[in-house]
């Protein structure tokens, strides 16, 4: 039986950023099978520092492995972890697939087997999608983010060959679907799932994605759902789920033109190549 209720009220912060710790506690917890006591978070930063997955390796005695492509961040790292029998890390830039795969990287790990990961952080800022879509290995808990701007019935995730947008909650979610996964829980900025087989429904809700959404921690971070959609790293033309009028198109343009001129914009916007107009217009989404 499946009960309409949400995670979110076990968010707690302890290395953190939006209540992922004490949601993992909880899938921990209650999952069907048990979870793996190993980690691996990419990319880690300093391994501490909005992390998922040092408060397992620091009070729940978990293998913790780190991927880290910035050289200073991961220098950091080491600092931070006392029993280096638990911990490793490795300094490399994440490709999609292939060599430098995340699954090609995890055979340079000498913690655990690969088969083996109970808990995986997946935090790029570009390709996530494209990592958890070609990821072979099976982790029984995975974090991902997602666009928080996109609405959470709209299905959207950039193309392989390019970042834009990223993706979509909604989108994760079908992807887990395909891979063996249920999402049970969205953060401000993160997707949780769970492996089929470790999902409880007598603890876990099985809803689609846009009721999981932490819409009350979107609200007290003020990073609300808009009409307008923007990316996190990408400044972008205005992309809405509607068609806009020509006043609000005029505004847009306007602010634009003014944001450039006095220089209050120091990115410049980026117009949409073709390969993302057709994505868009596949997910629904306008282009102003």
């Amino acid at each position: 039986m499946n009960y309409f209720f949400k995670l979110n009220k076990y968010n707690k912060n302890v290395y953190s950023q939006t209540g992922e710790d004490g949601i993992i506690e909880y899938l921990i917890k209650t999952s069907k099978e048990t979870i793996y006591s190993n980690s691996v978070e990419f990319g880690g930063h300093d391994g501490v520092t909005n992390s998922n997955t040092y408060n397992l390796y620091i009070n729940h005695n978990f293998n913790s492995l780190i991927i880290e492509a910035d050289k200073s961040r991961f220098d950091l790292s080491a600092d931070n972890y006392f029993d280096k029998s638990r911990f490793n890390a490795i300094n490399k830039f994440i490709n999609i697939k292939g060599k430098d795969s995340i699954d090609d990287i995890l055979e340079l790990n000498n913690l655990f087997n690969k088969e083996e990961i109970g808990i995986m952080s997946i935090d790029i800022d570009s390709t996530d999608y494209h990592v958890f879509k070609n990821l072979n290995c099976k982790p029984q808990i995975i974090i991902i983010e997602f666009n928080n701007a996109i609405p959470g019935y709209i299905e959207y995730n950039d193309p392989e060959e390019e970042v834009y947008l990223r993706c979509s909650a909604k989108a994760i979610q079908n992807l887990g679907f395909i891979k063996g996964y249920k999402t049970v829980c969205c953060t401000v900025l993160n997707c949780i799932l769970i492996k089929d087989n470790c999902f409880n429904p007598r603890y876990h809700p099985d809803l689609p994605v846009e009721f999981l959404l932490d819409y009350d921690g979107m609200h007290k971070t003020n990073d609300l759902l808009f009409t307008i959609i923007h990316s996190q790293m990408y400044t972008t033309y205005p992309i809405s789920t509607k068609p806009l009028n020509n006043l609000d198109k005029f505004y847009f343009k306007f602010s634009r033109f003014l944001m450039s001129a006095l220089k209050i914009r120091k990115e410049k916007f980026i117009k949409p190549s073709e390969l993302i107009k057709k994505k868009l217009e596949e997910s629904k989404l306008f282009i102003n």
